[in-house]
């Protein structure tokens, strides 16, 4: 599928130093994606692959009276769905932020939103300049939703109604503090395990797949990416 890096060290970077690629979906003559920052990245859109007209549009990223909406990676395709991560927030919330998924119909009707509070961390509470993260963040297999959005946690969810059933938290790292341009990945399965590396980061981690618990964690590998697996044995990206 067509894909595009986003990245950039400017102070008005509005992934903030978050680079991944910029991945749409094709299905069934259908184009989907979120628009692009020189348009509305709060927009989930379906366009006609001949065409270019837009069949149908939604905003998945909280709900009507947010204050702030951002984006949080790439849609998914997975048993006949769409899924999308978000984070939003309203006037009335200090240093916190709701988490969202949201399912997806191909033909535009959302099937449920799922909301989990956390918090921001360090530069994604203060920094008005942060509007979207685009990258692969989310894996649905067997039923379940594993997410790494990269603003402080990895976590799992059923895929039937968005409902948590762990989460790893760890400390976000700023831009300036991170040893590379970390692409991240979404949650790779390598049988049991759950391996991440979040884009906030420099460490990779690896999480039992039923309980969240951490198995090992490395930062001195100083990956961008991880690239997969192959017989237990994981490939990643460096220099």
């Amino acid at each position: 599928s067509p894909s595009r890096t986003l990245c950039g060290n400017a102070p008005s970077n509005p992934s903030i130093g978050r680079p991944g690629p910029f991945r749409p979906l094709v299905r069934e003559g259908l184009l989907l994606l979120r628009w692009g920052y020189e348009a509305d990245p709060k927009l989930f859109v379906a366009m006609d692959l001949d065409t270019r007209s837009v069949r149908w549009s939604i905003d998945a990223t909280g709900p009507a009276d947010a204050r702030r909406k951002i984006p949080l990676g790439n849609p998914v395709h997975s048993g006949g769905c769409l899924y999308l991560a978000s984070g939003w927030d309203k006037a009335s919330t200090r240093g916190g932020y709701n988490f969202r998924l949201t399912c997806v119909s191909p033909s535009g009707k959302v099937h449920w939103n799922a909301d989990l509070p956390v918090r921001w961390q360090g530069i994604h509470a203060h920094d008005n300049s942060f509007e979207s993260v685009f990258g692969d963040c989310l894996t649905v297999s067997d039923g379940k939703i594993y997410c790494s959005p990269g603003t402080g946690f990895l976590a799992r969810f059923d895929a039937r109604d968005g409902k948590l059933e762990w989460s790893w938290e760890y400390e976000s790292m700023s831009r300036d503090a991170l040893q590379e341009d970390v692409q991240g990945n979404a949650p790779l399965l390598v049988g049991k395990v759950v391996v991440g590396l979040p884009r906030d980061t420099n460490a990779v981690v690896a999480l039992d797949k039923e309980t969240g618990k951490v198995l090992w964690r490395s930062s001195e590998l100083s990956p961008r990416k991880v690239l997969g697996s192959r017989d237990g044995i994981l490939l990643l990206q460096g220099e």
